[in-house]
């Protein structure tokens, strides 16, 4: 039979299993990095990769176009 354990770790045994320390970040310095240049582009990059592929296999319309004959078109 397993063993229970009855009682919540301290919490420096969470302080030693993690050797650094997490900074605090202010309400400001968040909006600061959301609304900022770098954010929005990495936004819209993984919008643009990401977007048509979800919409498209939803629809199911990436299907690779390949003619029925090899050759010129007409």
């Amino acid at each position: 039979m397993a063993r229970r354990l009855n009682h919540v770790p301290s919490p420096s045994y969470f302080r030693a299993a993690m050797p650094f320390a997490l900074p605090r970040v202010s309400r400001r310095d968040l909006s600061y990095f959301f609304f900022s240049q770098h954010f929005s582009d990495g936004l819209r990059t993984t919008l643009a990769i990401l977007l048509p592929a979800v919409l498209g296999r939803s629809g199911g319309s990436l299907r690779p176009v390949l003619p029925s004959r090899p050759g010129p078109c007409a």
